[in-house]
């Protein structure tokens, strides 16, 4: 399987803390655990196996975790906080075997060799700690189920102070990648596919607060309906 977008719990939990029905400044943890518990939202993590395998985390692993075991995705140096939450395979047993005999079930029919590579994939990782995502698409499923938008990122600035370098970044990204289409093709470029290219190249470049693709969408569909009626002449 192809790897999806991912998102940081850390930054999970930073936007839902912009989101405008929240109450939290910052990063909003224990939000996102309550929404962890009641599976309202998913995590799991990539298995670089002999197939790449995404291993979901089901909620009741998440009603043992407490809010202060879940304050790792903060970052504190005094508190030895790295902002991620990790877990070992052992700790996921029930969601990963289940992962893997799905798909030994329909594609190996229990073929021995491929058992058997996953049974060493299996122990090679036994003492490695993978550290927990959320899916991009299962964060935007989530705002669209509760009629949420995330709001733009706008640094707090003083008077005269400009918008963050990423945004600055982001808006250099887009006009280089419409310039560019222009170049090598007659065709408009596909809204939807630019966006996710977009922001697949953003993340290449780390740019920092690059929202969902969804965003960009909008923000491509505006530009597009403002070069219809502007004029330059």
């Amino acid at each position: 399987m192809n790897a999806q977008p991912t998102i940081t719990l850390r930054d999970v939990g930073r936007r839902l803390a912009r989101l405008p029905s929240s109450k939290t400044g910052g990063i909003a943890d224990g939000k996102l655990l309550g929404l962890l518990k009641a599976g309202e939202l998913k995590a799991g993590f990539y298995f670089p196996g002999p197939y790449l395998s995404w291993i979901p985390i089901s909620p009741s692993y998440w009603a043992g975790i407490s809010s202060d075991q879940f304050r790792s995705i903060r970052r504190s140096d005094k508190k030895n906080l790295r902002g991620t939450f990790k877990v070992r395979l052992s700790q996921v047993a029930d969601e990963y075997v289940g992962v893997v005999s799905k798909r030994l079930k329909r594609h190996e029919r229990g073929n021995n060799d491929a058992i058997w590579k996953e049974v060493k994939a299996t122990l090679a990782a036994a003492s490695h700690r993978f550290e927990v995502l959320i899916r991009e698409q299962d964060w935007e499923d989530y705002l669209k189920k509760h009629n949420l938008e995330e709001p733009i990122p706008v640094e707090k600035r003083k008077a005269g102070r400009r918008q963050k370098e990423g945004w600055r970044q982001l808006c250099v990204l887009v006009g280089a990648y419409l310039v560019k289409h222009q170049r090598i093709t007659t065709e408009q470029p596909k809204i939807e596919e630019s966006a996710r290219q977009i922001h697949k190249i953003g993340e290449a470049e780390r740019i920092r607060g690059l929202p969902v693709w969804s965003t960009i969408k909008d923000a491509l569909s505006e530009i597009f309906s403002k070069a219809d009626t502007l004029s330059i002449n």
